[in-house]
């Protein structure tokens, strides 16, 4: 079926078979773009790039269907990172502001709002479950607090795809010469030399010749990686499965590459952390879909392969915990598809020397699923109601405010942490037991998240601590997301 696009509805793309990797993540493409060029271009400049991540949701039409409906959740442009000294302590700015990171932010707030409309018994991609806990032997203080009938699951059928316009930058972003990825290991056993030669030359299809972030080699430093984004000359920052910081050039933000933190989700999931209080389980992507740079169509093939296997080393592989767990999970797909227009990746940029990285950022969150129009053939998405915001990646707030507004909050993203926290209030809080609040009053934000890792671990049988190292935050994670409430006495 065709995707027809207005400015108020757009229709949301049939999938033949759900079960197909190649023609689901195709479908994932050309509904990502479809909306992005809806919602999100003329918010872009003309003569500059940017990259395109967007969460997909692909539903069946019944559980027993090889058919379902794709629509997108979110999505976000971005190239930019904050530096740490420049960094809001108050959660009002965002301080990573490369798509990948942007667009999981806003599927966040779909998510919050996705549980509200559980709860309220409105047509949701979540259902209500009853059970407590895991079903261990042990019971927390917080399975206590919230009972049963507070935590919801993704309903049978509904899966999320994740769509990259261009490779993650970090690991995802290291290729190797085709002759190396025909192994089959992504290049894990690959050279130094290998890797640089297959960038340097373009044997992978290119890309832009970098990872966009420095190796991490000093956690309490500046700097590291040789000082440079990848330079072709520096061999060492061309190591398979080093963990990354970004950005390449410049003061360091100390925010993990995209392929770092990707790793992370597809085992902690994406929902979150303060979303883990009431996920039943991990909400994971079914299939990671990167296209390729633009290169010729005798070359589509091969890179598309190279691609493919850089993406799985760099997502996957990495993020295999024992033999005895690495069994059960379902790890994504990943799937290279074909390139998407020349604005959406910086490999022509970098070839041409036309374009310049965008200084904005575009976030885009969907209605809720209870607005969405479905019927026996498609239906229809009324993404003109979805939230638009335009942000300056280099400082993590609004485009158009001054510093005035930014002091005041009236700059800060709907997305940034302080106003997540907000909406998870109004959201989620608001829908549980008085006591769930109060348990996460006058405490700083930080110090809630290490909770409900711990608490949720358990539940979803994950480590604790993350699967990969990073910058202890904790000094702009202080501030307070749920104050005390002045309570009347009882009469």
């Amino acid at each position: 079926p065709g995707l027809a696009v207005s400015r108020a509805r757009m229709r949301a793309r049939a999938v033949d078979d759900v079960d197909d990797v190649e023609r689901v993540a195709a479908v994932v493409r050309a509904c990502a773009l479809a909306t992005y060029d809806a919602r999100g271009r003329e918010k872009t400049s003309k003569d500059a790039y940017t990259t395109l991540c967007a969460f997909c949701i692909v539903e069946r039409n019944d559980a027993a269907s090889a058919r379902g409906t794709c629509y997108v959740a979110a999505f976000a442009t971005g190239t930019k990172c904050v530096p740490m000294a420049n960094r809001a302590r108050d959660g009002g700015a965002i301080g990573d502001c490369h798509a990948e990171v942007l667009a999981r932010r806003a599927l966040t707030r779909w998510l919050q709002r996705e549980y509200a409309e559980a709860r309220d018994g409105r047509a949701s991609v979540f259902e209500v479950t009853r059970e407590r806990g895991a079903g261990c032997d042990e019971e927390t203080a917080w399975d206590e607090i919230l009972g049963a009938g507070n935590r919801v699951r993704m309903r049978a059928g509904v899966e999320v795809h994740a769509y990259c316009s261009q490779s993650p930058c970090g690991d995802a972003s290291v290729f190797e010469l085709p002759s190396e990825a025909r192994r089959g290991d992504g290049g894990a056993e690959a050279s130094t030399a290998t890797v640089k030669r297959a960038k340097t030359t373009g044997g992978a299809g290119g890309g832009a010749g970098v990872t966009g972030a420095k190796i991490l080699t000093d956690m309490n430093g500046g700097g590291g990686g040789g000082g440079g984004a990848d330079p072709e000359r520096d061999r060492p920052t061309q190591e398979v499965g080093a963990v990354r910081w970004k950005p390449g050039r410049g003061a360091p933000s100390f925010c993990l590459s995209c392929s770092d933190k990707m790793c992370r989700w597809q085992i902690h999931g994406l929902q979150g952390t303060l979303m883990r209080l009431v996920a039943r389980e991990a909400i994971k992507p079914r299939s990671i879909c990167v296209s390729i740079p633009n290169v010729c169509e005798e070359r589509a093939e091969e890179t598309k392969r190279v691609v493919a296997l850089a993406l799985k080393r760099a997502i996957v592989k990495r993020a295999r915990l024992d033999d005895s767990q690495s069994d059960d999970r379902v790890e994504p797909r990943c799937v290279a598809v074909d390139a998407p227009s020349d604005d959406l990746s910086s490999y022509r940029a970098v070839v041409d020397g036309d374009r310049v990285a965008s200084p904005t950022c575009v976030t885009y969150v969907a209605p809720s699923r209870s607005t969405f129009e479905f019927n026996d053939a498609v239906g229809a998405v009324d993404i003109a109601s979805g939230r638009v915001e335009r942000l300056l990646g280099a400082i993590g707030f609004l485009h158009g405010y001054g510093k005035k507004c930014r002091a005041s909050g009236a700059a800060s993203s709907a997305l940034c942490a302080r106003e997540l926290c907000a909406s998870f209030d109004a959201d989620v809080l608001s829908r549980l037991p008085p006591r769930a609040r109060r348990a996460m009053e006058n405490k700083p934000y930080a110090a809630i998240k290490r909770e409900l890792r711990a608490f949720r671990s358990r539940d979803f049988g994950i480590p604790s601590s993350p699967p990969l190292p990073g910058k202890d935050k904790s000094d702009h994670e202080s501030f307070v997301p749920f104050p005390r409430r002045v309570r009347s006495a009882a009469p």
